[in-house]
Formats: C-alpha cells, structure tokens, sequence
C-alpha cells in the first residue's frame, strides 16, 4: 500500500531580515520542508518554492529576524 504525502501550504511565506538575524541556526531543524539553510554562516536564507507558509520556524527565532509575509 503507497501513502500519498499532502503539503499544506498558505498563500503567505516566511522572509528573514537579513539585519536582524545572527545566523545562529535555530531554525533551520524547525522547518519541515527543509527550505531554510544558512548562507555563507552569516544569516538564514529560505527558498520561498519550498516554504509551506507554516510559521515553525518563527518560534524558533530569538533575534526576530524571522516573520510570515503574503506570497506575491
């Protein structure tokens, strides 16, 4: 028997601000889809393709840098 997968996705994306977050990391194991990574070990970058709009990672987010914006 094959169980399909169901994506649940919102018309809103996660963005980071790249001032405000440190590149500690703490989101990157909050999100589920994987679709957030940090670049150069300097600040996190999410690939807006792969973002399901949940918010997980938002939690995880101490420097604030982290909030859900509607997709254009």
């Amino acid at each position: 028997m094959f169980l399909k997968k169901t994506v649940f996705t919102s018309t809103q994306a996660a963005v980071v601000d790249t001032f405000r977050c440190i590149g500690c990391g703490q989101c990157v194991p909050r999100c589920p889809l994987c679709a957030i990574k940090i670049f150069h070990g300097v600040y996190a970058k999410i690939d807006a393709t792969l973002c399901s709009g949940c918010g997980a990672c938002i939690g995880a987010c101490f420097s604030g840098a982290l909030t859900l914006r509607d997709r254009n």
